[in-house]
């Protein structure tokens, strides 16, 4: 028997003791080798609150950074929406599979006779800054109702689209407008009070 032939023999008892223990892992030969997936956190850049009073006009007169999110509609009177804007960079190269735009309640008044809060988000590609304009800006996310909501569990809303198109985009600046048509109050944490806003994002 030539070195040749040994050497066949050898690799071949190799090859014949490895497709079982591929076996008992559960990747047997042509079968794709899972990926592990990660889940991070990212906090805004930038939050703040936008208001229209002072007339009640349809324009924003002004911008509030130092309280909590706040979501209101005093018809005729106030309307005010909360902007919250997440730096996608950390996930340029990411194959983002699942984002959750997760909110905590900090507060919320709501007139008896209402049945319904509904919180509409929206979502628009940012710059870092909360600034009048982005009063009426963005493309419809969801609308959850918020008079059930509890202070103790999050609300998240599903936003994997919004954030891989996010990652896409020129600025990678993702933002998103939180408004009401009804006339409860509702306040969420922010990064000057309560529990900040995060981007729960699970990528491979």
């Amino acid at each position: 028997m030539n070195r040749l032939t040994v050497f066949c023999i050898l690799v071949g008892f190799a090859i014949g003791a490895r497709v079982p223990a591929l076996a008992q892992h559960g990747q047997a030969l042509g079968e794709p080798i899972p990926v592990e997936s990660t889940v991070v956190r990212l906090a805004p850049v930038a939050d703040g609150n936008i208001v229209d009073q002072s007339p009640f006009d349809g324009i924003p007169d002004g911008v509030l950074r130092t309280h909590s999110n706040v979501v209101f509609l005093d018809q005729g009177i106030t309307d005010m929406r909360s902007v919250i804007e997440f730096d996608l960079v950390p996930l340029a190269d990411a194959n983002v599979t699942n984002a959750s735009l997760e909110l905590v309640l900090w507060g919320k008044a709501i007139p008896p006779e209402l049945s319904l809060a509904p919180i509409e988000i929206r979502a628009f590609p940012a710059d870092g800054f909360v600034r009048h304009r982005d009063f009426h800006r963005g493309q419809f996310v969801d609308v959850f109702d918020a008079l059930p909501a509890s202070f103790d569990v999050p609300v998240l809303i599903d936003v994997t689209k919004e954030v891989q198109r996010g990652i896409s985009s020129s600025s990678k600046i993702l933002g998103f407008i939180l408004r009401t048509n009804s006339g409860a109050q509702i306040d969420f944490g922010s990064l000057e009070l309560g529990t900040p806003p995060a981007l729960v994002v699970t990528h491979e």
